[in-house]
């Protein structure tokens, strides 16, 4: 265990890791509990006292250095035989089962990398990409904003872990602010009194914030971030509990050109559009992004006007609008790109339960749409295209949701929309078209399957099954009947019909014909979600625990804990 560094004593821990990036999320994400174990307090397997004085079930002694009976130095879930809850020792927000040094509260997968010698944030080498720290806050300056403010040019503040009450401006400052305990103990709180961090006066990419929560922020557009015609690199943040009277409830970005990584969005409102995060007339850069538990009356995780920005790893749970689009709203005049995003467990009151879209020509590839919801009346329970709407979705899985009106799974309506290697299964509608339901529109499919949904597969359209390669068949997916769809495993069956029943001028990440659905096709392999950087496997069946390791295949995409060679 090192000494603390010079009096600077920092707590650290950046909790968005994929599909559940925070220890404590829930992806959200991260399962820190195991089940199992013994029935009494004393540390040990038995259901008296113990047997000796160590803290194990033996009466010689241990047998491991730790003091309790397995060799993983804890006497909980990691590695021993009871309950207890993963332990923090160092309280910097990462419990052993993630923390290299869990002696050590400057050491842990979240902490900045400091040019000090020590592996700082748990990767395995030191220093690299270093951090050496121009401002100190509260030792240098005692706020946030007198640091930003003194800064000259090109230097970085490094804000130690607590809690600012602080409403920021970074003023088109080139610097790079830091939070070096990680956001899990560096938390700006707004006090209710304006955004919590602005970047509006031409900041550059260059300008950098990473490490911190966002907090209690309150402002008619952008109660946790706003950026407004500036760019900016942003990672590392959590923006929760903040709220706007019109857009973008935790992030409003409007005109903006940043890049944004490894982004928690959660608890958030928005009286109008965007609850997580509202976009407008942008090119922003999104990876590994978690919203849940938003709320609006449009877009009640994420609105998207008008924008052309690439989301690549997004992750949108939970979310609820009181009109139209609980988890995903696409306006007008979007032509972005969605690749590899699981939108889950979202609610409509209004339309799409799951996605609506709203004369926009984005681009989905790679998705999973599963466990929404649009009721009571809604139409469209996971997707619902209007207008002149005319996206490309591209290897999608569509399976689970409900809508009491028309299109369990899919609405078409007055709208265009190209379907490929898209399987729609098991949805529910309270009137027609369980699957995909099209009044008055064209849209075309192509090796796709429609499959189990009910009333009917189609419905206010011709059916397209024995056309362009369009099947009819049980997937097999591994298991939906977990009751939060983010557990589902939607693996197919090794002697699933989807199996390379698609394009055969396309191929599976193998060179063999692909597979229907989000888990086929070109780049079926790059499923990276919870930032450990081993993507899911994308084969059929079970995980291999002899070859896919080898291969860096991750068994478990929404625990960064668990990766080839630890816990696969």
């Amino acid at each position: 265990m090192r000494e603390s560094r010079i009096g600077r004593i920092a707590v650290s821990g950046f909790a968005l890791v994929w599909l559940a990036l925070l220890p404590g999320c829930g992806v959200i994400e991260i399962v820190l509990s195991v089940p199992g174990g013994d029935d009494d307090t004393s540390g040990d397997d038995d259901t008296s006292a113990d047997d000796d004085t160590t803290g194990d079930d033996d009466t010689s002694g241990d047998d491991d250095t730790s003091g309790d009976d397995d060799t993983s130095g804890d006497d909980d879930s990691t590695g021993d035989d009871h309950t207890t809850a993963p332990v923090d020792a160092d309280g910097d927000g990462w419990d052993e089962s993630l923390d290299c040094d869990d002696g050590d509260p400057l050491a842990n997968p979240g902490a900045a990398e400091l040019c000090d010698g020590e592996d700082d944030d748990c990767d395995g080498e030191i220093d690299e990409d270093c951090l050496t720290c121009d401002w100190w806050v509260p030792t240098d300056r005692p706020t946030i904003q007198g640091a930003i403010d003194a800064v000259v040019w090109d230097e970085v503040v490094c804000v130690e872990p607590g809690t600012y009450d602080e409403n920021l401006d970074l003023g088109g400052k080139f610097l790079a602010i830091v939070g070096i305990g990680g956001a899990p103990s560096t938390v700006v709180d707004g006090g209710g009194a304006g955004t919590v961090l602005t970047l509006q006066s031409g900041e550059t990419a260059s300008t950098v914030v990473q490490g911190f929560t966002l907090t209690h922020g309150a402002a008619s557009d952008g109660g946790g971030l706003r950026i407004e015609g500036a760019s900016g690199t942003l990672r590392r943040l959590r923006v929760t509990g903040n709220e706007a009277s019109e857009d973008g409830g935790g992030i409003y970005l409007h005109e903006a050109f940043a890049f944004v990584e490894d982004v928690e969005v959660s608890g958030n409102s928005a009286d109008r559009r965007g609850g997580g995060i509202y976009e407008y007339g942008s090119g922003v850069q999104l990876s590994r992004i978690l919203v849940h538990d938003n709320q609006a009356r449009d877009g009640g995780g994420v609105y998207v006007d008008s924008s052309s920005s690439h989301y690549d790893g997004l992750s949108v749970h939970g979310n609820q609008a009181t009109e139209d689009g609980g988890g995903l709203a696409i306006g007008v005049a979007t032509n972005g790109m969605f690749r590899r995003a699981r939108i889950t467990g979202n609610e409509a009151a209004g339309e799409g339960g799951g996605v609506f879209i709203d004369s926009g020509l984005p681009t989905v590839i790679h998705a999973v749409v599963a466990g929404n919801r649009a009721l009571p009346s809604g139409d469209g329970g996971g997707i619902y295209l209007v207008g002149g709407t005319n996206p490309q979705f591209s290897h999608m899985t569509v399976v689970g949701n409900e809508a009491g009106g028309s299109g369990g799974g899919v609405v078409v309506d007055g709208a265009f929309g190209g379907f490929d290697h898209v399987t729609v299964t098991g949805n529910v509608a309270g009137v027609g078209g369980g699957g995909v339901y099209g009044p008055g529109s064209s849209p075309s499919f192509a090796y796709c399957n429609g499959w189990g949904n009910s009333p009917d597969d189609y419905g206010a359209l011709a059916d397209p099954t024995g056309q362009d390669g369009n099947i009819g068949a049980d997937p097999g997916f591994a298991d939906t009947a977990a009751p939060d769809p983010r557990d589902w495993d939607l693996h197919l069956a090794p002697a699933s019909p989807l199996v390379d029943a698609g394009d055969p001028g396309e191929a599976d990440p193998d060179g063999g014909t692909p597979d229907i659905g989000a888990l086929g096709g070109t780049g079926a392999d790059g499923w990276e979600l919870d930032g450990d950087g081993y993507p899911l496997w994308w084969q059929p069946g079970a995980y291999d625990p002899a070859g896919y390791p080898a291969l860096g295949l991750d068994c478990d995409d929404r625990d960064p804990a668990v990766f080839p060679g630890s816990g696969c």
